[in-house]
């Protein structure tokens, strides 16, 4: 691909990035649908419902995520930015339909464009350089990997909306049950990037996430107990980054 292509596809990459931003804020804030993102999330409650504040998340995101966006259209970045634009981009615009989606409470269809939105950075992620420089760690990994782990947890809460509105009415302990399966499939999917990707920021997202769920669901002791391993887990995984630092050294 020329060098032209580069420039135009880390150029569409910014422009999503910031559509992003604003659709989000705009959603946020409750100015698509007269209800922000948190009001709609408590008009749906479930058994991974977390505390409002952490949705917050999303502010921290976006802006770990401008700084991605403006650092791919550099001119000697723009053979990086190929590497995994077309996936962000599409990325990108299947998350501002979600917002779309999940401001007019359309939890169907909104959590089909979350999991698209999380095949597009799967697939970002497996063309990106497993070790890398610390300067594209920073500005690449560690944006994306943010990104993508704030996703899987948005995934996991989606899911969970679509799931009660299936099954209908169940016992608490049953409800419980699947909460807590799903935080360790969060678990298990913090584990596989670890493994697969050395991405030791995608845990930061669920780990967020995680916290929010056990204080947002008070009460229900086992998916207090579990978001509390998720916690514990996710941050573990993040810290093994010194094993990685220290071998790293000793070459």
């Amino acid at each position: 691909m020329s060098s032209g292509f580069h420039k135009l596809l880390a150029f569409l990459s910014l422009l999503a990035t910031i559509g992003l931003i604003v659709v989000g804020t705009l959603a946020m804030r409750g100015f698509v649908n007269d209800a922000s993102t948190v009001e709609v999330l408590s008009q749906h409650p479930s058994i991974l419902t977390p505390a409002a504040f952490t949705f917050s998340m999303w502010t921290s995101v976006f802006g770990v995520l401008l700084i991605f966006g403006v650092y791919q259209v550099l001119p000697s970045k723009a053979e990086d930015a190929a590497v995994v634009g077309p996936g962000y981009f599409l990325a990108c615009i299947a998350n501002i339909a979600w917002f779309v989606c999940w401001s007019f409470s359309q939890m169907a269809p909104a959590f089909v464009f979350i999991c698209l939105t999380g095949l597009a950075l799967f697939l970002v992620h497996r063309k990106l350089d497993r070790t890398g420089t610390f300067i594209n760690a920073l500005f690449v990994k560690g944006p994306l990997g943010l990104y993508f782990g704030w996703v899987t947890a948005m995934f996991l809460i989606n899911a969970t909306i679509v799931l009660q509105s299936l099954l209908g009415e169940m016992s608490v302990a049953a409800w419980s049950t699947i909460g807590c399966l799903m935080l360790v499939m969060a678990i298990a999917a913090v584990f596989a990037v670890r493994v697969r990707w050395r991405n030791f920021i995608y845990p930061i997202g669920l780990a967020w996430a995680a916290m929010g769920i056990g204080i947002g669901q008070t009460g229900k002791i086992a998916v207090i107990m579990a978001s509390a391993l998720t916690i514990a887990a996710c941050l573990l995984i993040a810290a093994s980054i010194v094993v990685d630092l220290k071998g790293f050294g000793d070459e």
